[in-house]
């Protein structure tokens, strides 16, 4: 399974490459087109999953989209604390510091998330000592 780094999906030119197996091609009756989940800040994480998108900035994923979807209702909807969302603009129409601002909030959102996954990692190697020390007290009250 091939996987996008979110960091090289802040260019919308870079998003809309992600879209080349998506399952909705541009016509007048889609509104869910790639162009649109590009603008609405979405790319596709992988080719493996033919419809499940993340944002470039705030990291939600979201699947089962329908023809009729519009992507940035549906981004507002399930993410309205995202900072694209909130500004509201295009990629074209943002200044140099939201731009920059944008940049600042996907590496804040991504050591946030190693920052989860090192947790879960520790609590797991926590437990699997637990367990090993309680079988040697165990052990040890046998003998």
């Amino acid at each position: 399974m091939t996987t996008r780094n979110p960091r090289n999906m802040i260019k919308e030119s870079e998003r809309l490459k992600s879209f080349s197996n998506w399952i909705y091609r541009k016509d007048s009756s889609v509104s869910c087109t790639a162009e649109k989940m590009a603008k609405a800040g979405f790319y596709m994480i992988s080719d493996d999953e033919p419809d499940t998108v993340k944002c470039f900035v705030c990291m939600k994923q979201l699947d089962g989209w329908e023809k009729e979807d519009d992507p940035f209702i549906e981004h507002k909807k399930h993410a309205s604390y995202c900072p694209f969302v909130k500004f509201g603009k295009e990629e074209k129409d943002l200044t140099l510091l939201e731009y920059l601002s944008l940049s600042e909030e996907m590496e804040t959102k991504l050591l946030e998330l190693k920052h989860q996954d090192d947790i879960k990692q520790l609590e797991k190697l926590r437990e699997q000592l637990v367990k090993k020390l309680a079988q040697k007290d165990t052990e040890s009250k046998r003998s």
